[in-house]
């Protein structure tokens, strides 16, 4: 270390620190982790510092905050030394600032959890309030609820009986089993601060099997949408023997949410939400969320992974405030067909957190009028993954969709009717409504054949019935008048009303007329279940996992480059990255794999770390880090073969009851990994 300019650091720290004694009320709200001390100090009538002292040399640090949860506002820190701060002006007494902070660690970038500070108030703050995972609602089985706070060292305490916790209820130390209808109530308790307000969620088990999802109808009815551009949508609509579809899709991108608050023609049509909001009543909108680079869909892209970590936080953001400010049902396809070729995508679990994120965005900005949607290719997946590789988890999806196009081959169609139906088995598996989410015959079945009534269409309509699919999404268009699918051997003209195709015409009216489709309706938001008014759902939880206890390898709340592997039937196992691989993301080395997990230590003691793995590669080694700090390494011995599992267990190390992040890195050749069992 340079000494003259560690002396230099520790004068300016000095100096800063006196600073704020000498000149500011007292610390509010202060708390600490191994990785930074946040808190807020009283300036002035009208302002407030909020500060960030970061104990692992972050080279930036972002807060984003609201006053009077008003708009969130994002701005980069100052920074001195390894203090950064913040001045937010224009302050009243009695002002409520949420705030939290993006920072980074190497080439890591990480974000807190929320606070909340009241300027002038006194020095004591309140607690954060709790959370549940899964939120309150109606569930057709047995509930594990999971409650968490934001505030570090805080102690909840809860009960079950509807009535208002103290300080003396029960202390939560692990997940609760909802086996009937109950309301849990909770508060949190830290020595130093206020009680937190009081969170309340109720949860109504029905076995009934009468149950049903976000926006689904009716057993045997079917929503019918159709694109996928302005013009083209609003062409259909023009139809005037044919009812006015209950729903519209619309395409827009993670890389810059184009289409949301203007109209945006990226070369596959114009994409307009604002005009579905102003011109479309009584109707529903089938939202769209590309994660590539539109449709360059190239190797390297990564745009999923940027999308993990928090590069496109802003652009979906502005996507959740048009939906929100849209105020009618959305069905958000986030990442659609993610099993597809096509899509380029780095591999599952780097889809998977991205899919996450956007929820997890979404439920952050109180978007209330959304049902999301997970929405696979069709056919036989990419580079041998199954279909689960990609499941975001049911706490995630609303709906399951499942994408038809003709195809040019009997063999390739053989292998799309597979798929399709294993998309629907899945979906039934999951309990979750099946959606087409993108149907067109394409060249291979043109509108002007009649014979492709009952080449395409009655398979469709046939599927539909055999699977009650709730939702079918036609794209009639004109492909070959948009110079992305400009290819007429591909794409074709799908409208149904084009010249020539009055058979198929008129066999669609007088299919989607029958009593089973749902068109658009003054009744139609009743037919679905919207209120506008529902609770806001909180974003889901991280996992955490109460230890001494098994646990998934799948389980992670964070990683990097933890790559889920092919795998065979009933195994749930990921494989790190191979150590061979060399990784590089904005010219950062990508470094070691590495995933991490919420773990809570019923007490104090000595611990060790079994990793259940197998190994085809040269014996290796693992390192077991506590609150990222390496605390254990893990002999990793070659099994000969990926299908031949051994335990591998680290030596002992002290945990302290409580709450820590565990991480197990990869520090060579990769290995398989598929549970984790932390035990005294």
């Amino acid at each position: 270390m340079n000494f003259r300019k560690g002396l230099q650091s520790f004068l300016v720290s000095f100096l800063i620190a006196a600073l704020m004694l000498t000149s500011m009320a007292s610390l509010v709200n202060a708390s600490t982790t191994s990785e930074y001390k946040q808190y807020v100090s009283n300036v002035d009538a009208d302002t407030a510092r909020i500060t960030f002292e970061s104990y692992c040399s972050s080279t930036y640090v972002y807060v984003h905050y609201k006053v009077n949860n008003g708009s969130q506002l994002n701005y980069l820190m100052n920074q001195s030394a390894d203090i950064w701060t913040y001045d937010v002006n224009g302050l009243s007494s009695g002002d409520v600032i949420d705030y939290w902070f993006t920072y980074q660690i190497d080439s890591t970038q990480k974000d807190t959890g929320w606070f909340s500070y009241t300027h002038g108030s006194p020095t004591q703050q309140k607690v954060a309030t709790p959370s549940f995972s899964p939120s309150g609602g109606t569930y057709s089985s047995s509930q594990s609820v999971s409650i968490s706070c934001a505030t570090p060292d805080a102690d909840i305490r809860y009960t079950v009986d509807g009535s208002t916790p103290t300080g003396s209820s029960t202390l939560y130390a692990g997940p609760i089993t909802v086996s009937s209808t109950q309301t849990i109530k909770a508060i949190g308790i830290h020595p130093d601060m206020d009680n937190s307000d009081v969170a309340s969620a109720t949860y109504v088990i029905d076995t009934s099997g009468d149950l049903l999802a976000k926006y689904e109808p009716a057993d045997g009815k079917t929503i019918i949408v159709v694109g996928q551009d302005r013009d083209e949508m609003d062409a259909y609509e023009a139809l005037s023997d044919i009812p006015d579809p209950a729903g519209y899709m619309i395409y827009t991108g993670t890389v810059d949410a184009a289409g949301m608050t203007s109209p945006s023609d990226k070369g596959g049509g114009m994409q307009d939400l604002q005009h579905w909001i102003n011109n479309k009543p009584n109707s529903i909108c089938q939202l769209a969320i590309d994660m590539t680079d539109y449709d360059q869909h190239q190797d390297g892209q990564d745009e999923e992974v940027k999308v993990a970590d928090g590069l496109r936080d802003e652009n979906i953001r502005t996507m959740a405030q048009a939906v929100k400010d849209a105020g009618k049902p959305v069905f958000l396809r986030i990442g659609y067909e993610p099993d597809g070729n096509h899509n380029h995508y780095f591999e599952p679990s780097e889809y998977v957190m991205a899919y996450r994120r956007v929820h997890r965005i979404f439920r952050e900005e109180g978007v209330n009028n959304v049902a999301f949607v997970w929405n696979v290719i069709g056919i036989q997946p990419a580079w041998g993954w199954d279909i689960e590789a990609w499941y975001p988890g049911d706490d995630y999806v609303d709906w399951v969709g499942v994408s038809w196009f003709g195809w040019p081959s009997a063999s390739e169609e053989a292998a799309a009717v597979q798929y399709r139906q294993e998309a629907a088995d899945f979906a039934k598996r999951k309990n979750k409504p099946l959606m087409i989410g993108e149907c067109a015959g394409r060249a291979y079945y043109p509108m002007t054949d009649s014979s492709n009534w009952d080449n395409f269409f009655q398979k469709v309509f046939d599927f539909i019935a055999l699977n009650d699919v709730k939702m079918l999404s036609y794209i009639n268009q004109d492909w070959n008048q948009q110079p992305v699918f400009s290819d007429p051997t591909i794409w074709g003209d799908t409208r149904i009303q084009q010249p020539g195709a009055d058979y198929i015409y008129n066999k669609w009216k007088e299919e989607i007329s029958k009593p089973r489709y749902l068109n658009e309706s003054p009744s139609l938001y009743a037919e679905i279940g919207f209120n506008p008014n529902e609770p806001i759902e909180p974003a889901v939880a991280d996992p955490k996992h109460n230890v001494p206890s098994v646990f998934e390898a799948e389980a992670f709340y964070d990683y990097y480059n933890f790559v889920q592997a092919p795998r065979p039937a009933n195994s749930n196992n990921l494989v790190l990255a191979w150590g061979n691989w060399d990784f590089v993301y904005d010219n950062i080395p990508r470094g070691n794999s590495w995933a991490s997990y919420n773990i809570n230590a019923a007490s104090t003691g000595s611990y060790k770390v079994k990793l259940n793995i197998s190994n085809g590669n040269a014996a290796t080694t693992a390192t077991i880090k506590l609150n990222g700090r390496a605390a254990a390494t893990v002999n990793i011995p070659a099994t000969g073969d990926w299908s031949t599992y051994v335990t591998a267990t680290s030596p002992a190390f002290n945990i302290s009851a409580g709450a820590h992040t565990l991480t197990i890195e990869q520090t060579g050749n990769g290995f398989n990994i598929d549970t984790i069992e932390v035990s005294r």
